[in-house]
């Protein structure tokens, strides 16, 4: 059985002679059951209520932005000499 306390940063595994040795007490409320498992993998449907966009003025873009400057380039200049090849 595998444990994952979210406080922790992995899941540790408990040897299968040592379960019965474990005790998990989690109220029902407290509880995400899963809506189905696929390979050993719980799945959880959810719902999703698509709602219409209103963009806001934070989130526009500045007509009035400057440009960046242009970077100089790496590349060496066609009368430069390759030194690394022979």
């Amino acid at each position: 059985m595998f444990v994952w306390d979210p406080r922790e940063n992995v899941p540790h595994l408990i040897a299968p002679e040592n379960i019965n040795r474990c005790r998990m007490k989690v109220p029902r409320n407290a509880r995400i059951c899963a809506s189905r498992v696929v390979e050993y993998v719980p799945q959880y449907d959810e719902e999703l209520t698509p709602r219409h966009f209103v963009p806001s003025e934070h989130l526009a873009p500045i007509s009035t932005a400057v440009p960046a400057p242009p970077v100089e380039s790496d590349a060496p200049a066609d009368d430069e000499e390759d030194w690394l090849c022979p």
